[in-house]
């Protein structure tokens, strides 16, 4: 658990980071087969960041990436981007694959593929301690609600007028502007809410759920062979004790059934 306490750190930090961009294909025409380029944005924890200790990219992303690659005899090197700029690197061959908690698209990409779901992830509001009284969207006084960029928001669309959303890179800031009142509430995913409000006792979590996410890999659509045999290791993985035993690691509670949505719980802990 040290390591996961240890992470939690860069939520405040993250920004202080340099973003380094990667080798492009051009620069490395004869790449081998076994190699597997991994971009990812180290914004949002538990699931990628940077390990204060040691300056290396870490999460929960991360590991199960190692696993997939560890059971494909693959070599993986991971290259940190901002969120908006994955998918054009992985349109242009900079990086093979995007592991960064990414929501499953809601229309298919001619170009590209997506894996099978590797995580089911509830959204929740973060409020201020001081609002004891607000229960859910429909307590919320009027307001500007936050929310990360790359949620799925037409979920709220009908319930909530003013939106504001925030970069990955951003979220520190849109914390600060929940506490000191700029932001009525923050539409966020429940692991990245519990790793943001660990050490913050200004604001709480919503026990209610508004719904929930798959994240997803994405690959080029003319990968689709190591797309086939990525989603054969996820397979094993997902569901199983080696599964467990990471979500406990970066999360400290058990993982939900990525198959069952029904399975997104209030029971989760605030705090």
């Amino acid at each position: 658990m040290a390591g996961r306490d240890s992470f939690r750190l860069v939520a405040a930090a993250v920004a202080l980071f340099p973003l380094v961009l990667g080798c492009s294909s051009a620069d490395e025409p004869n790449r081998p087969s076994d190699l597997l380029l991994v971009g990812t944005d180290p914004c949002f924890p538990p699931f990628e960041g940077v390990d204060l200790e040691t300056e290396a990219t870490a999460g929960f992303d991360i590991e199960l990436v190692s696993l997939i690659s560890r059971a494909n005899g693959w070599r993986y090197q991971d290259t940190t981007l901002t969120y908006d700029d994955l998918i054009p690197a992985l349109r242009r061959g900079d990086i093979d694959l995007v592991a960064s908690a990414l929501p499953m698209p809601p229309d298919t990409l001619p170009d590209l593929v997506v894996s099978d779901p590797y995580y089911l992830v509830s959204r929740v509001l973060v409020l201020r301690t001081a609002d004891s009284m607000i229960t859910g969207l429909d307590d919320l006084p009027a307001g500007l609600i936050g929310a990360v960029a790359g949620t799925k928001l037409s979920d709220f669309s009908s319930r909530v007028r003013n939106l504001k959303t925030y970069p990955r890179q951003d979220l520190s800031r849109a914390f600060g502007e929940l506490a000191d009142g700029s932001l009525a509430a923050m539409i966020v995913d429940y692991p990245l809410a519990r790793s943001f409000l660990a050490t913050r006792a200004d604001l709480r979590i919503c026990s209610a759920s508004l719904g929930h996410e798959y994240y997803v890999f994405a690959m080029r659509a003319a990968d689709s062979l190591r797309l086939r045999r990525l989603n054969d290791a996820l397979a094993g993985l997902v569901g199983g004790y080696t599964y467990e035993l990471l979500h406990q690691k970066w999360f400290g509670y058990p993982p939900l059934n990525v198959a069952v949505p029904d399975s997104v719980s209030a029971r989760w802990p605030t705090r």
